[in-house]
């Protein structure tokens, strides 16, 4: 695909373009690879379109678009991802925030907003992954809390993914806030431990049941961070457990789940708890639960 002749960025463009025509976001994802590969803002590719790249410039360009085109995730290849605003850095480490996670971190805050009376308050991330849901709640809280003393926790199985977290958390300056552990979901927590917020986004697909999986997403995000058992929900079950068995104390917990998975959701929910809801995203789909403790 790459000649040695200098090409402009219009020209290199529309050569890749073509090459990934299939993808339905082909330019966005192309222009977002030209973007990293020369270091520019977009208004940049826009003026300076007839502008010739550099031998190296090009040929890296073209790296990225041959492995777009085998199906890896544009996030991975420019290692960003925006989530709730801000920018976080992604890898083969980490599963790519998704975009109705974001309803994890709205009902989270306003759910804190009601406790900023307090002077302190204990909130916990499990399966943090990039750390883009817990990051992103402590900031709204720096925020919006004053002087507020924010007692996080980020929890992950996988240490290979806290190393992300704790770089998302250090590039957003709240990583002194924010207490990064290597832990098997709620094994961390002492018994009869308190927190004020629960916030789970557990690998959910099935292995069997609900396995509602793009071949890109299987072939490149870590499966660690995927799957959840035969139906998809083997995690929260296990989550459940600990908190009932440890005696762990809560004000509210709240929690994604997958497609269709809504009424499996409703009968492990109510095997261990009484006050819960089955809520809606912004497209209406049930997406996420909510448990109101007794903390």
């Amino acid at each position: 695909m790459y000649s040695e002749g200098m090409m402009s960025i219009r020209k290199l463009l529309a050569d890749a373009v073509e090459l990934v025509s299939g993808r339905a976001t082909a330019l966005l994802d192309c222009e977002l690879l030209m973007m990293h590969a020369l270091g520019v803002e977009r208004e940049s590719l826009i003026v300076n379109s007839d502008q010739e790249v550099g031998a190296v410039e090009a040929e890296l360009f073209y790296s990225y678009v041959r492995k777009l085109s085998e199906g890896m995730p544009v996030e991975y290849l420019i290692n960003a991802k925006e989530f709730y605003g801000m920018d976080f850095f992604v890898d083969e480490r980490v599963l790519i925030p998704r975009p109705e996670s974001e309803l994890l971190v709205d009902m989270g805050m306003e759910y804190l907003r009601g406790l900023l009376s307090k002077r302190a308050i204990n909130v916990v991330d499990v399966g943090t992954g990039s750390g883009a849901i817990i990051v992103a709640l402590i900031r709204q809280l720096m925020s919006e809390g004053g002087d507020m003393v924010v007692n996080a926790w980020g929890v992950d199985v996988s240490s290979e993914a806290l190393e992300v977290a704790k770089m998302n958390a250090a590039s957003h300056g709240c990583d002194e806030s924010i207490h990064f552990v290597e832990s098997d979901l709620m094994a961390f927590a002492e018994d009869g431990e308190k927190f004020d917020l629960i916030l789970a986004n557990l690998p959910y697909i099935g292995e069997v049941k609900h396995r509602y999986i793009s071949k890109e997403t299987e072939d490149f995000e870590p499966g660690i961070a995927l799957f959840g058992g035969e139906d998809g929900l083997e995690l929260y079950r296990r989550m459940f457990e600990q908190i009932k068995e440890k005696g762990i104390v809560f004000g509210e917990m709240l929690g994604e789940f997958g497609f269709a998975q809504a009424d499996d959701m409703r009968k492990v929910l109510s095997q261990y708890f009484d006050d819960f809801e089955i809520l809606n995203d912004l497209a209406g789909i049930e997406r996420v639960f909510r448990v109101r403790g007794g903390a």
